[in-house]
């Protein structure tokens, strides 16, 4: 429970979020359209950077950071184009949700800052909570799109997805030692084979991720016939798998450093970087919105940019980390 003294910043934080955040908005929309709510609702994350930018001490956001901030609001605006005007609204629907984005904002800025005597265990569970929520929006705008191009689409769309998922915790299985290894070596102060943890365990990663891709790309042909009878599912699968083919390489990169910068205790910059990274998945999924003929290459395409950067940020940071001995300076925190 948290400590004595804290129930009242609970008490603010809870009903901005749940009188303010979702109350409002599902008053909202009785009256006003979806799609035009959406797009509203995905102005939270620039009334936050705009609270973090006026307040002293705040954490502002440098040129890459607004540029995603943009992207992803017209992303969304893109997205929800052809829904808006479908139904009906009024001005007072419209500055309700409005006040339930802000109130939302408002929320989660005083959340970070009020003490709430949080635990080491809670603060952990926050940042893979955003780490969650920024590669589940990924998946889940990527179902988007799938669905707005044809049901043959989606139907490959999900089978893809599932070979993913199961191909990802397979490579992922060898993040798990990585975790415990360097958090081991650290916590007894070997900081040189800790190092050489997150080296050995991604080459390890990338020979897995060469026989996974390789028996991938040979099977391509046979697989889809497992899933379905449907040549137009068929189709649409052969070009996606080779290009699930490709995503294991950056996969096992991003895997294996996930689970060593878990064990260096840097889940604050992974949550973080979780959601920068998704600013190279947004141009191929809107160009997929746009040309709707990229179809499923399209949409696992605009997922392979955002593993790519997922890889090389994480292997920017872990060289970082072993450089300064595990001890980032502050210039580097970010």
């Amino acid at each position: 429970l948290p400590e004595p003294g804290t129930w009242r910043g609970l008490f603010v934080v809870g009903t901005l979020l749940f009188v303010g955040g979702n109350g409002l908005i599902t008053l909202a929309e009785r009256t006003v359209d979806s799609g035009l709510a959406a797009i509203l609702v995905a102005t939270v994350p620039l009334w936050m950077a705009l609270m973090e930018s006026m307040t002293p001490g705040g954490e502002r956001l440098r040129w890459i950071g607004w540029l995603g901030q943009f992207l992803g609001v017209g992303g969304v605006c893109l997205l929800f184009s052809s829904r808006i005007g479908s139904g009906h609204g009024n001005l007072s629907g419209i500055w309700l949700v409005m006040a339930s984005a802000f109130c939302w904002s408002l929320g989660s800025f005083l959340q970070r800052r009020l003490s709430h005597g949080r635990s080491p265990y809670g603060q952990a569970g926050w940042h893979m909570v955003v780490r969650s929520v920024a590669m589940y929006s990924v998946w889940n705008v990527s179902v988007v799109i799938a669905a707005r191009l044809d049901a043959p689409t989606l139907a490959a769309y999900q089978v893809v997805t599932q070979l993913f998922m199961f191909l990802a915790l397979m490579l992922d299985s060898l993040a798990v030692p990585a975790h415990s290894l360097v958090a081991g070596f650290l916590g007894s102060g070997d900081r040189e084979r800790a190092g050489k943890v997150g080296s050995i365990s991604t080459r390890l990663s990338l020979w897995c991720a060469g026989v996974l891709a390789v028996l991938l790309a040979a099977l391509s042909p046979w697989l889809p016939a497992l899933f379905t009878n449907d040549h137009a599912v068929h189709s649409r699968l052969m070009g996606a798998l080779l290009v699930l083919a490709l995503l294991q390489f950056p996969g096992a990169v991003a895997f294996a450093l996930d689970g060593a910068l878990i064990g260096a205790d840097d889940k604050p910059w992974l949550a973080r970087q979780a959601v920068r990274n998704i600013v190279a998945f947004v141009p191929l999924a809107i160009a997929t919105v746009v040309w709707p003929r990229l179809g499923l290459a399209g949409i696992w395409g605009a997922q392979v940019c955002w593993m790519v950067m997922r890889a090389w940020a994480n292997g920017h940071r872990w060289r970082t980390l072993v450089r300064h001995g595990f001890s980032v300076p502050a210039r580097v925190t970010a």
